[in-house]
């Protein structure tokens, strides 16, 4: 993202009933921060006798879902219900197999999780159950350095499709493909941060 500039502005002190004081905030520094009215800040005072205001940091609970692949016909429907949970920001996802899963399954959840889900790990397997765990930290990625990632992606998969059409050098379409399954990798890391900051606003200063 574009790196923030300081602003200094001047709030004249307030005196609210006998014994409180309160001064206004400023618009840009709520909206920014995902506050709103009702919404709790914590204030510190420095040694220098400053005060310093910042958002109530809340430690919400991962979110973690439980799947039964028993009632899913065909692998790709279990994997698009992974995906699925991937996108809405789920942390953990457990996959229950009541007969043993199969090793066509197996092999579409685990082939996903490794190319396409950004930040999703299988970090257990058993006969009967997977259980996968999301380790990304969000406030590396922001969204803009995202969106030119995918552009980067899309401008030398077209650079190189018009490389092939006019010189017919086929030994450029494994790395076409390559380039494709990056940029939506990258999308799907996209579209799971933009909806993981509808919910959490308060992350926005990260994304």
């Amino acid at each position: 993202m574009a790196e923030e500039t300081q602003e200094t502005v001047f709030r004249r002190l307030q005196k609210v009933g006998k014994a409180t004081y309160s001064v206004s905030l400023p618009k840009r520094w709520v909206v920014k921060r995902g506050l709103r009215p009702g919404d709790t800040v914590e204030i510190n005072e420095e040694l220098d006798g400053s005060l310093r205001i910042k958002p109530l940091e809340i430690k919400s609970k991962p979110l973690s879902c439980q799947i039964n692949a028993e009632l899913c016909r065909t692998p790709a429907q279990l994997v698009k219900l992974v995906i699925a949970c991937y996108r809405v920001g789920y942390d953990s996802i457990e996959i229950s197999f009541a007969g043993g899963a199969a090793l066509e399954t197996l092999k579409a959840v685990k082939d996903v999780i490794a190319k396409g889900l950004p930040g999703f790990e299988l970090v257990e397997e058993t006969g009967s159950k997977l259980f996968i765990r999301n380790v990304l930290d969000h406030s590396r990625y922001p969204l803009d350095d995202l969106l030119r990632r995918i552009q980067l992606a899309a401008s030398a998969i077209f650079s190189n499709l018009i490389e092939f059409i006019t010189t017919r050098r086929y030994e450029l379409i494994p790395y076409i493909k390559d380039l494709r399954a990056r940029a939506a990798e990258i999308l799907q890391l996209h579209t799971r941060l933009l909806i993981l900051y509808l919910k959490k606003r308060e992350i926005g200063g990260f994304l």
